[in-house]
């Protein structure tokens, strides 16, 4: 959804960190993100939002990023309804939960700790938020789906 100019729509939000950890938060905008701010540990601050907001189905998609510019940063994407309210609202938990990212090939889960040699096999990935898996992929977590050569010839 893109707002047109004079449209009512949200003009900022309100980012409450709850953890011990400083976050950097940026909006989705589908082909790239536009960073919205950051957040020291504890600390609540309020961010305009960017003039160009995309808001996807299931809301207005953001990153949220702990431990940015180090070797391991965790990245977690979440989303917000977006209604008719001029501020919303982000609380980042004390700590991500861990959540393993699940993984099937050609639509199978896959089970076992090292994929099979399938490398050149591999013609695309698909990656698919908790919110947003298909039908026998339902879970909490995100997954990837490896489509392999043999899929497409089907």
């Amino acid at each position: 959804m893109l707002w047109r100019s004079g449209e009512p729509r949200p003009r900022a939000i309100r980012v409450v960190n709850h953890g011990a950890d400083s976050v950097v938060v940026f909006t989705d905008d589908c082909l790239g993100t536009t960073r919205v701010g950051d957040v020291g540990p504890k600390r609540t601050r309020l961010f305009a939002l960017p003039k160009r907001l995309i808001v996807y189905e299931d809301g207005l998609r953001l990153h949220v990023v702990r431990g940015a510019g180090t070797a391991n940063p965790d990245v977690v994407v979440t989303a917000i309804p977006v209604d008719t309210t001029r501020v919303l609202h982000l609380e980042v938990p004390e700590a991500q939960s861990s959540c393993p990212i699940d993984v099937y090939v050609d639509g199978e889960p896959f089970t076992g700790d090292t994929l099979p040699a399938i490398g050149d096999e591999i013609v695309k990935v698909d990656y698919y938020y908790p919110w947003a898996r298909p039908p026998g992929m339902e879970g909490e977590c995100p997954a990837i789906n490896l489509v392999t050569r043999r899929q497409r010839k089907t």
